[in-house]
């Protein structure tokens, strides 16, 4: 029991923050999914990891299957409901707070137009860093993690640069 409780908390530790930090998705974050099932905990080999991988691309839906096959994979129907719940409630809480902060810097009648821009520039920005993302993979884990810390911290500086003028702008209005 106490094996199994063990398992299913290290499911839920480990989706939960792996989420926090998939902006872009889960293929921005799969290189890492593979490390911690593969290398870190050894839940499953390569080759169960890549067939887990096919399937859930197969099958019709998003591809943040995965998710919910590996946590089967490891701790059975527990494990696939424990790991989906963890990982939905990460992307939850990073949609609803890119959306308010939205909201807070830009006025009620031109709400539509910014998150309509902001999807197209966060969708271009998504696959740009993940073809980056995947070449730096290729070459050097740590040159990858330079990247993704350098690139959340330009991000929140421009969010923060362009947030002051923005509120400025709608208190004049």
């Amino acid at each position: 029991m106490t094996d199994t409780l063990h398992v299913l908390t290290e499911i839920a530790m480990r989706f939960a923050a792996l989420s926090l930090v998939a902006i872009g998705g889960i293929n921005a974050i799969l290189p890492e999914i593979h490390r911690v099932v593969v290398d870190l905990e050894g839940w499953m080999t390569s080759a169960q990891f890549a067939d887990l991988f096919a399937l859930a691309n197969l099958a019709p839906g998003p591809n943040a299957m995965i998710v919910a096959l590996v946590g089967w994979k490891v701790a059975g129907v527990t494990g696939a409901i424990l790991a989906v719940a963890c990982w939905a409630t990460g992307l939850g809480v990073q949609d609803a707070t890119l959306r308010s902060g939205i909201a807070q810097v830009v006025s009620m009648n031109k709400r539509g137009t910014a998150f309509g821009t902001f999807n197209g520039v966060y969708g271009v920005m998504w696959f740009l860093g993940s073809a980056i993302m995947g070449l730096l993979y290729a070459h050097s884990r740590i040159a990858l993690v330079i990247f993704g810390v350098t690139a959340q911290l330009i991000a929140a500086v421009m969010f923060f640069r362009v947030r002051r003028p923005l509120a400025a702008a709608i208190e004049n209005v």
